[in-house]
C-alpha cells in the first residue's frame, strides 16, 4: 500500500496508510455525541436514577427520579408520566370509582380474617357464611344483645330476658309453652282475659282460686269446693253434701 505523506490520526491512532490499524472503542477517546442512529443516546448526560425514555431517532429522554409511592403510568401513546396518590389509583383501576375483583381480602392480618365470596351475594368470613339482612340463615351458639326480630321461626333453644312489645307468641299446633321451671307473670286483665276465654272443662287442680266473682256456667264435678264468704245463688246440688262454715 501507498504510505501517505503525512499520517492521520484516528481516534488515537496514528495512520499513514501503510497498513491496518485497531482503532480503541473507548468512548473516553470519542470527542463528539454519538447518535441514537450510531447506537448512542444522542446525549452526553443522563439524570441519575432517572429511568431513559426512547424518542425515535433523538436522543433519549431521562425522566426525573421518581418519588416515594410514585408509579410510571403509561397511554399508549405518548411518553408515560409520573403519577402517586388518587390519580395513580384511578389510572390502575383501583380508584374509588373502580370495581376491581379480587378472590379474597386479608383484613388485618395475613391469614387470620380472610373475607371471600362463597357464592353469588354470599360472603365467607374465614369460611364462614355472613348473614346479611335479607338472607335466611340458621344461627347456632349465637347470643344476640337486645335485637329487634319480626317474625321469628324458634325452633329449640333458650330465650332469656326477652321482651315481646307489640306482636303476638303463637305456639304451633302439637307444640307446648314450658314454663313449669319458672313464672308467667300476667296482668289482672290478662288473667281474666285467660279464664273467661276458656270455651270447654278445665282442671284448676289443687290449687286457691281467689276472686269477686266465679260463674259457673255448667256442671261442677269431681273435688270439693270451699267458699269463704260471699254468696251462692241459683246453685243445685246433685249429689253429695253442703256443708255451712
Amino acid at each position: 500500500a501507498t504510505a501517505l505523506a503525512a499520517s492521520v490520526n484516528i481516534n488515537g491512532v496514528a495512520f499513514d496508510g501503510s497498513g491496518n490499524i485497531t482503532v480503541p472503542a473507548a468512548g473516553s477517546t470519542l470527542s463528539d455525541t454519538v447518535t441514537v442512529a450510531k447506537g448512542g443516546t444522542g446525549a452526553t448526560s443522563l439524570t441519575d436514577g432517572g429511568i431513559l425514555v426512547g424518542s425515535g431517532t433523538g436522543a433519549v429522554t431521562a425522566l426525573a427520579v421518581l418519588g416515594d409511592g410514585e408509579m410510571l403510568v403509561g397511554d399508549g401513546t405518548t411518553d408515560p408520566s409520573i403519577e402517586s396518590g388518587a390519580t395513580l389509583r384511578t389510572s390502575i383501576g383501583v380508584g374509588t370509582g373502580d370495581s376491581p375483583q379480587l378472590t379474597a381480602i386479608e383484613l388485618g392480618h395475613a391469614t387470620d380474617t380472610t373475607l371471600a365470596r362463597g357464592s353469588a351475594g354470599v360472603l365467607h368470613l374465614q369460611g364462614v357464611k355472613v348473614p346479611t339482612i335479607s338472607s335466611t340463615d340458621a344461627l347456632s351458639n349465637k347470643t344476640l344483645t337486645s335485637p329487634d326480630i319480626n317474625t321469628p321461626d324458634i325452633d329449640g333453644g333458650t330465650i332469656d330476658g326477652a321482651t315481646i312489645a307489640t306482636s303476638d307468641v303463637t305456639v304451633g299446633s302439637g307444640k307446648t309453652l314450658n314454663v313449669s321451671g319458672g313464672t308467667l307473670t300476667t296482668s289482672a286483665a290478662q288473667n281474666k282475659a285467660i279464664v273467661q276465654g276458656i270455651g270447654s272443662s278445665f282442671d284448676v287442680g289443687d290449687v286457691t282460686m281467689t276472686a269477686q266473682g266465679i260463674t259457673i256456667d255448667g256442671t261442677f264435678t269431681d273435688g270439693t269446693m270451699s267458699i269463704v264468704g260471699g254468696a251462692i245463688s241459683s246453685a243445685t246440688i246433685d249429689a253429695g253434701n253442703y256443708t255451712a262454715a
